[in-house]
């Protein structure tokens, strides 16, 4: 697929303004489509494990997810809610996700720039599937172009 410039612009800006339970909320669909996932209203602890596996004895200290056993978490399918507690109990799962909009926000245009953004009352944003869709779709035809 290709994106243009008015897409990828939107999507980075709404990536680098985002929470971290936004972007808790962001990690839930991207595990969901990586992981082909039947629906989108949970992910099972399988899944879970499978996207993490790579993550198992990494470099990075914070990133590291050796620690959680997956078979032994007190769920075996995580809805939005859960998966947030989860995320938030074991900040190495949102870990990569929070340095890559850090690292994207230092660069572009800079970390000075996003801490003087002036976000008006700050709040957490429900995420849906479109969220990150630039142009929104009215109809199911729309959707399938």
């Amino acid at each position: 697929d290709t994106v243009t410039w008015d897409g990828f612009l939107f999507v980075f800006l709404q990536f680098c303004m985002m929470s971290k339970m936004e972007l808790c909320q962001t990690m839930f669909y991207v595990i969901a489509r990586k992981m082909k996932s039947w629906t989108v209203h949970y992910l099972t602890s399988t899944q879970l494990e499978e996207f993490y596996q790579d993550f198992t004895d990494c470099p990075v200290r914070s990133f590291d997810t050796k620690s959680i056993d997956f078979t032994k978490l007190s769920l075996v399918k995580y809805h939005m809610t859960d998966f947030i507690e989860l995320l938030y109990r074991f900040s190495q799962l949102i870990n990569p996700c929070m340095h890559l909009q850090r690292s994207l926000q230092q660069s572009l245009p800079s970390l000075k720039f996003w801490s003087d953004y002036d976000r008006g009352t700050t709040y957490n944003r429900k995420v849906t599937i479109d969220f990150f869709r630039h142009k929104k779709v009215t109809t199911i035809s729309e959707l399938v172009t």
